[in-house]
């Protein structure tokens, strides 16, 4: 249960970051250097697949704040 605390919390931060993918979650906690390249491949697709409404949620959001700063 912990984990998935923490990866809501990390979408919670995103909102206001705009870092929403696996590298950053993986990079947040410094553990992107100890899976192989494949290992985070096949995570990050599942990874994409679970969340991705909340990863497609930050992205509007990140264009929202883009289309507002050129205004």
């Amino acid at each position: 249960m912990t984990h998935h605390c923490d990866i809501q919390d990390f979408f919670r931060d995103s909102r206001r970051t705009f870092r929403y993918t696996l590298i950053d979650l993986l990079s947040k906690y410094d553990i992107q250097d100890v899976m192989a390249p494949e290992e985070v491949h096949a995570l990050n697709r599942i990874f994409e697949t679970y969340y991705a409404e909340k990863i497609n949620n930050v992205r509007r959001l990140q264009e929202q704040a883009g289309a507002d700063m050129a205004i």
